[in-house]
């Protein structure tokens, strides 16, 4: 079974990338995610220096069990390379629900691979060889494969979990009309009110359905430490307790710190922008039951 620790691989020889698999690992390189590859804005925590690597993990671990009264999922992608996905010895299916992505609604699993990036790439490329429905493209941390019919979009994100030789499979499966929906950004924040952040804005949002856990992308218009500063202080004023770390966040770079409140957790992380003078800041807020 997976559990995200280190451990003997499975699965024979490691086997070779296919050359058709676009390598972006040159940081020099000119090449783009196609669109069907990502959403620019729902990705933006992805693009701004690794953040989504930290929050995909802890998204991992808010999201419920798999059920077997759940939805079937992916059943529309049989014929085009999903049954690896779950018929792989070394990957499992750890995670099921159906989310929202700002304005669209949509079905998520999560995939945990005894496998490293390159082997999961290499098995990724034979399942969905790439022609005018699919694309596969990779760099070194992390890899995209989309698959698209006429009515139904599948969205591949593979993240490599450092120093464990293993990688995480999340597949985000929606209709065309969905998916054009995901570019609308809400125009508030579903966490905090529009007075807690003015100077911030909304860049995506990403809500687990069935246990309400939302994540939501803001973009600050100020350098990290400020921002980080100011999170803490207002969430302080709005009655949130930091619990870790336990110092003040003053140091510069990128901050991860989680807030406590009578009913919810709150994770915040914060990190230079790819724009001048800005922070990108991702909250993962979820409700305490009793």
């Amino acid at each position: 079974m997976w559990n995200g620790n280190k451990s003997e691989r499975r699965g024979g020889t490691r086997p070779v990338i296919l050359s058709k698999a676009k390598d972006l690992s040159d940081n020099n390189s000119t090449a783009e995610i196609p669109r069907y590859a990502r959403n620019d804005k729902l990705n933006f925590s992805i693009t701004e220096n690794g953040i989504f690597r930290t929050v995909a993990l802890l998204l991992l671990l808010a999201l419920p069990l798999v059920s077997s009264s759940g939805k079937v999922f992916l059943n529309r992608f049989l014929a085009h390379g999903q049954a690896a996905l779950d018929t792989t010895a070394a990957w499992q299916k750890i995670y099921e629900c159906p989310v929202i992505i700002n304005s669209s609604r949509g079905m998520l699993s999560v995939y945990g691979c005894d496998e490293p990036l390159e082997e999961v790439m290499a098995k990724l490329n034979l399942a969905f060889p790439q022609d005018e429905n699919n694309a596969v493209m990779q760099n070194q941390n992390m890899g995209w494969v989309t698959c698209k019919t006429c009515d139904q979009l599948l969205r591949l994100q593979i993240l490599a979990m450092p120093e464990t030789g293993k990688s995480v499979i999340f597949a985000i499966e929606q209709t065309q009309a969905e998916f054009a929906k995901s570019a609308e950004i809400p125009k508030q924040s579903s966490i905090f009110s529009p007075r807690s952040f003015p100077r911030a804005k909304l860049t995506s949002l990403f809500k687990n359905e069935e246990s309400g856990t939302t994540l939501e992308t803001m973009l600050f218009n100020a350098l990290p430490d400020e921002t980080a500063g100011n999170i803490a202080e207002e969430l302080s004023r709005c009655g949130w307790q930091m619990i870790f770390p336990l110092e003040n966040p003053t140091a510069a770079g990128t901050r991860f710190f989680v807030f406590k409140s009578s009913a919810a957790l709150c994770a915040v992380t914060t990190a230079p922008a790819l724009r001048e003078n800005k922070t990108c800041v991702t909250f993962l807020h979820k409700e305490i039951k009793d």
